[in-house]
């Protein structure tokens, strides 16, 4: 069975630069991809307006899961997730170092077929070095204590982790794997979506087989957001 992944920093909709484009244009771009699964960051529920998350898990077509943890002038912006699997569970989990910049992790437990989980981790990482450790070493601990040895797992998000200091925490204390890794640095970057000079977004995995990955670059991923998306595919042990 092959499982394809998404995660996209979607920017709360404002687009490149603040551009805002029609939501549902980003959301049309998504369903596109036909992604099994999807791990958004900055999905916003504005006041008086139809949530992000609604939007999209109408365009998906997908069982969906929404976390707010951040204020904004305009609502609320958090984490989403979206599966074609039934989910069973969910849970949020504060990871923020301070009381200006929240932060969190959205656990999710799908199943593809039946007696089987995969944990998958939406994750959204704090601008500075000393947060990012912080919150790896939490996040590492979330995955030992929630994930049997047995049971495979995807952590993906922003993990704004521009000088990679955190992958080899993950690697060495989950056994997680970077999807991306094949590829030349250079070819992992996604932000900024123009001229991308940092690898943000990531996607770790244990107990699958990755088959491909790759940053999605030109029309329409250019013009949706601030960062790039990642894909992967991965297949799932039997």
């Amino acid at each position: 069975m092959r499982l394809s992944v998404l995660t996209w920093n979607v920017h709360k909709g404002l687009g490149l630069l603040g551009s805002r484009p029609a939501f549902r244009e980003l959301a049309a771009a998504l369903a596109k991809s036909d992604s099994d699964l999807v791990c958004c960051q900055e999905v916003l529920q504005a006041v008086g307006r139809t949530p992000q998350d609604r939007v999209l898990a109408a365009a998906l077509a997908h069982h969906s899961r929404f976390t707010g943890h951040a204020k904004c002038a305009r609502g609320i912006h958090g984490l989403a997730t979206f599966c074609d699997w039934p989910i069973s569970r969910h849970n949020h989990e504060d990871i923020s170092t301070n009381r200006f910049e929240r932060r969190a992790v959205l656990h999710v437990r799908v199943h593809p077929r039946v007696g089987e989980t995969l944990h998958v981790f939406n994750v959204h990482f704090g601008l500075t070095r000393k947060q990012r450790k912080l919150q790896a070493e939490r996040l590492a601990a979330l995955i030992a204590h929630c994930v049997k040895p047995e049971e495979p797992f995807i952590a993906m998000g922003d993990f704004n982790d521009w000088d990679k200091r955190i992958e080899q925490h993950l690697t060495q204390t989950i056994g997680a794997h970077n999807a991306l890794a094949h590829l030349h640095q250079s070819e992992r970057r996604t932000f900024p979506v123009r001229r991308p000079l940092f690898a943000l977004d990531r996607i770790y995995y244990r107990g699958l087989e990755v088959v491909e990955s790759n940053v999605l670059r030109g029309a329409p991923w250019t013009g949706l957001s601030d960062h790039l998306p990642l894909r992967a595919v991965f297949n799932l042990p039997r």
